[in-house]
């Protein structure tokens, strides 16, 4: 299965590298001004925590947005410039954070504009020149198709079928977001091109239900023509949730979009691991999550709250450990969800689970490397290496190998202690070691039930070694950690 996965990419095309400093640390999202974003840091390094970047989403300033039930939560300007009452000289202080931190910066953009008129102060109202100059995408006779973003707030998207809006957009991400220090961006949406072509009417004429699903490839494409004509292509990383068929041969890393703040398999914690698999398959191959989530709601009624517990937290943290990127989130409501800078307890997990993602940095680099030669995913489905085995095929969607060497077995319940770990047959007579105790468990094709308490997932070396020393690290920070708490 493995090869047919090199043919499919072959034509598809494959991910892009990713650069190293991506495994130095966590990918840490922070907002709410200058201020925040370094006492965020100092926090960071006082509790010792690996960082590699900060990821400031709200550089463009940020507004209250009402919800239909009454709530309120913050939703950024998306007008391309960065928004001088929350971060004054904002290249400044990206220059600061790089040389005085060690840290490098990332932001965020989407094919949005949305009218700052109402804004108190800004430079340029990008949604009033795109749509005077014909660049969004428009219905009937107007000048652009409005999106609802919520209530009350409309928005304009780009039409990537006009040769001038590109070029357009290009410029103004060269100029007005790539000319401070960044090392990249989250690059959001990309799916909300409306399917009717009776409402929606594009630059090129084409069918809205057939570019529906081109978009986010044009849209990925466009950031890689910016990162190679900048030179950024080489150290640079723009991470996508949107793509298609060609998408992968335009990023460096995709990740697996906004999941609800819960447990659950079709939107929360147990959905990540689905969708990771999945995209694994269709030659998304380097793919990483919102560690804890985004989508929360706030209820009075009894079980319609939806807000990160901390075990929800530490279980994700636990999780993302294991995939291309370990990054984080407040969620779309942060003081409703638990958060990493709570207490000591959670910044102590949030160290810890960083300090195994960096452990694993040599090992995933091999592995990334088949990636980018062979379209093999980073995080794979069992059957591709057992694809005969029934309970691989009809129960194993949560449970992984990373590369051929690691098993992983994330803990996706609430409140469970232990997790069920199935064991495939296996034909060349390996055993798997559990990285925290030690205890060898044979390839025979049955299920164990594996203690897995916070701090301690359940993974595992496939003995005899064959990851060339590669996972030492991994092995010694492991043992150490366990002597050091000896949780049973």
């Amino acid at each position: 299965m493995l090869d047919l996965m090199t043919e499919y990419t072959s034509f598809a095309g494959r991910m892009l590298p990713l650069p190293d400093w991506v495994s130095d640390g966590v990918i840490v999202g922070v907002h709410g001004g200058k201020q925040a974003v370094q006492d965020r840091l100092t926090d960071l390094k006082s509790h010792n925590v690996p960082v590699a970047a900060v990821l400031v989403e709200d550089w463009t300033g940020e507004y209250l947005q009402n919800t239909e039930k009454g709530e309120k939560f913050s939703r950024q300007w998306w007008n391309w410039e960065n928004d001088e009452d929350t971060y004054p000289s904002w290249p400044a202080l990206v220059d600061e954070i790089v040389k005085k931190d060690q840290t490098r910066v990332m932001t965020y953009v989407n094919p949005f504009l949305s009218d700052v008129s109402l804004k108190s102060r800004f430079q340029k109202n990008l949604f009033v020149e795109a749509r005077e100059m014909g660049y969004l995408v428009k219905t009937g006779d107007e000048k652009y198709l409005p999106i609802k973003m919520g209530l009350g707030v409309e928005v304009g998207l780009l039409d990537l079928t006009n040769p001038e809006a590109r070029a357009w957009y290009k410029e103004i991400l060269k100029k007005q977001v790539w000319n401070s220090d960044i090392s990249g961006m989250m690059v959001d949406f990309g799916e909300y091109l409306p399917c009717d072509s009776n409402i929606v009417s594009l630059h090129s004429g084409e069918s809205a239900s057939t570019y529906h699903n081109i978009y986010p490839e044009d849209w990925a494409q466009l950031h890689r023509e910016v990162m190679i004509e900048l030179g950024k292509e080489q150290d640079g990383v723009c991470f996508f949730r949107s793509g298609y068929i060609h998408s992968p041969g335009h990023m460096n890393l995709f990740w697996s979009g906004d999941q609800n703040v819960s447990w659950d398999q079709n939107y929360g914690l147990r959905s990540v691991v689905n969708g990771m698999l999945s995209g694994g398959f269709s030659g998304f191959s380097v793919t990483h999550c919102d560690i804890g989530g985004s989508n929360t709601m706030v209820s009075t009624i009894p079980g319609m709250q939806v807000s990160r517990t901390k075990e929800l937290l530490f279980r994700w943290m636990e999780l993302a450990a294991f995939t291309a990127a370990f990054r984080t989130t407040d969620g779309l409501m942060p003081s409703a969800n638990a958060q990493y800078y709570d207490d000591d307890a959670s910044f102590h997990q949030l160290a810890h689970t960083a300090n195994i993602f960096v452990k694993l940095s040599a090992y995933r680099k091999k592995v990334l490397k088949e990636a980018y030669d062979k379209g093999w995913p980073l995080i794979r489905h069992l059957v591709l290496y057992y694809p005969y085995d029934k309970t691989v095929q009809e129960q194993c969607s949560h449970q992984f190998m990373l590369g051929s060497a690691l098993l992983v077995a994330p803990s996706l319940l609430s409140t469970a202690a232990s997790i069920r770990v199935y064991f495939p047959k296996d034909t060349q007579r390996i055993t798997w070691r559990h990285i925290w105790t030690g205890k060898y468990y044979p390839a025979d094709g049955t299920h164990s039930i594996i203690s897995a308490p916070i701090g301690q997932p359940a993974v595992f070396v496939k003995e005899p070694r064959e990851d060339d020393g590669l996972l030492n690290d991994l092995l010694d920070y492991a043992t150490s950690y366990f002597q050091k708490y000896m949780v049973l």
